[in-house]
């Protein structure tokens, strides 16, 4: 399609390009810091290479003396995803201000990078990694079009879900509450724990558990009512209405299908209401 427009339609046809036969549909819809790559009128991405996963760090080791080894790790690290179309304007002057838009505002150190699949917004934080080659493949009889291309890094390789999926358990007095909440993610999620306490008798403590994976959380912090304990895996904090807490064990993750969490306050009795919720990841 690029090489169409540059030769049927800007060389061949003094340097005035019509519309082609490309509309938004035809794309996810993609955008960075809120800037649309992919508006089907003045930035149409053509290519987009944002779906194999990210580079993928493996260490192992050879057995001494002896055939085969072994895995030590293998964990996920940066993510490429290049973008390449044309952009268009009625005049060259719109162009040149087109193109200054954009160097501006794919400029941002780090941004959100948007991905709508399947009617769901996926986001990375992503920086753009190659402007000095952005508009490398402009020729002199790009007068009112042009073609770009993008590569953009992300350091934090997974796309996450914008929306936070839920699961809610509501005036509980249940001291060892087992709930399922059901990760339909490509990758592990990192859940985000929420008690509110509406009334607590000799409560020393949360033991919280994931059943999928083993993984333990432990606050030994006292709780009364109108107390709020939010256990965030996402930004690695415990609080306690809103100040910092010590803890044990590690954060709660949610493996891919089923996870059953148990929340088990220890002491005489607690009525609560409790919510975990995630945002799904994909590799």
């Amino acid at each position: 399609m690029l090489n169409a427009i540059l030769l049927n339609e800007a060389m061949l046809n003094a340097g005035t390009p019509t519309p082609f036969a490309l509309v938004a549909g035809d794309f996810d819809d993609l955008e960075f810091d809120s800037f649309s790559l992919q508006d089907g009128t003045s930035v149409i991405s053509a290519d987009l290479l944002a779906y194999s996963g990210p580079r993928r760090d493996v260490v192992t080791f050879e057995i001494p003396r002896a055939d085969g080894g072994g895995l030590v790790s293998a964990n996920y690290r940066e993510r490429h995803i290049r973008v390449g179309g044309v952009i268009q304007a009625t005049t060259s002057a719109l162009l040149e201000t087109l193109v200054d838009t954009i160097k501006r505002r794919m400029g941002l150190a780090e941004g959100n990078l948007d991905l709508k699949v399947n009617g769901e917004i996926r986001r990375i934080q992503a920086t753009l990694s190659n402007p000095e080659a952005v508009f490398d493949d402009r020729q002199g009889f790009h007068i009112t079009h042009s073609p770009f291309k993008l590569d953009f890094i992300a350091t934090e390789p997974f796309w996450h879900a914008l929306d936070y999926d839920a699961v809610y358990a509501l005036a509980t007095t249940d001291l060892g509450l087992v709930t399922y909440v059901d990760n339909a993610g490509t990758y592990k999620a990192q859940a985000v724990i929420v008690l509110i306490v509406a009334a607590a008798s000799a409560i020393t403590g949360v033991t919280v558990t994931n059943a999928a994976n083993g993984a333990t959380m432990t606050v030994t912090t006292p709780l009364v009512a109108g107390d709020v304990l939010t256990i965030d895996a996402e930004e690695k904090s415990v609080t306690l209405n809103g100040a910092e807490i010590d803890y044990s064990g590690t954060f709660i993750e949610l493996e891919y299908g089923s996870n059953g969490i148990t929340i088990a306050p220890a002491g005489t009795s607690m009525t609560y209401d409790g919510t975990i919720k995630f945002r799904k990841t994909y590799i």
